[in-house]
C-alpha cells in the first residue's frame, strides 16, 4: 500500500487537448533542458544516460564515490505553486502557463480500494498520473538540479539521479 501511485482516469477530450498543448510547449522546451537530463527527452534514453555515466565513472574506480537517489515519489510532493513557478521561469507563453494552471488547480480526486471509495479531496500537488504532460512537467521541475549541486557531476534520468563526487 505504501508504494501505490494514484492513476487519474482522464476523459478523451482532455487527453486530445493535452496532446496539442504538449506538442506546442515541448517544441519550446527542447533547447532549454539541461544537457545532463536524459529522462523523457527525445533522442535520449537509458542507454545514452548509461554511456554518459560510464564516461564519468571509468576514471573513478572507487565505488564509494558513486551515489544514487530515487525521486520516484518527488513529483507527487511538489506543490502546484512551485511547479507553475518553475514552468513560468522555463519561458513558455503566458497563455500556456495559464492553461497548465487551470489544468492542475481545483482538481478533485477520489481513491477506490477494494471496492471502497474515499471522500473527495482537492489535489494540491503533483500532476495527474498517466497524463500526457506529466513527464514533461517532471523534467521541468528537476531540470536545474544538476546545475545546483556543487562539487559533483550529476546525471538525471526520469526519477533517478546519479551523483559522482569529483
Amino acid at each position: 500500500m505504501n508504494n501505490c501511485r494514484p492513476i487519474s482516469i482522464l476523459n478523451t477530450f482532455s487527453k486530445i487537448f493535452e496532446i496539442i498543448i504538449y506538442e506546442h510547449v515541448s517544441n519550446h522546451f527542447k533547447f532549454k533542458f539541461n544537457p545532463r537530463q536524459y529522462g523523457f527527452i527525445k533522442c535520449k534514453s537509458t542507454s545514452t544516460n548509461l554511456v554518459a555515466y560510464l564516461y564519468f565513472i571509468t576514471p573513478l574506480v572507487n565505488p564509494q564515490l558513486q551515489k544514487y537517489f530515487d525521486f520516484s515519489h518527488f513529483i507527487y510532493l511538489v506543490p502546484h505553486a512551485i511547479l507553475l513557478r518553475k514552468l513560468n521561469d522555463f519561458g513558455p507563453s503566458p497563455t500556456d502557463v495559464t492553461w497548465f494552471h487551470s489544468y492542475l488547480t481545483n482538481r478533485i480526486s477520489q481513491v477506490r480500494y477494494r471496492g471502497a471509495l474515499s471522500a473527495p479531496y482537492e489535489v494540491l500537488s503533483a500532476v495527474p498520473q498517466g497524463s500526457i504532460s506529466g513527464p514533461l512537467l517532471f523534467s521541468v521541475v528537476i531540470n536545474d538540479l544538476s546545475s545546483t549541486v556543487k562539487y559533483s557531476n550529476c546525471l538525471l534520468f526520469a526519477d533517478d539521479v546519479k551523483k559522482i563526487d569529483k
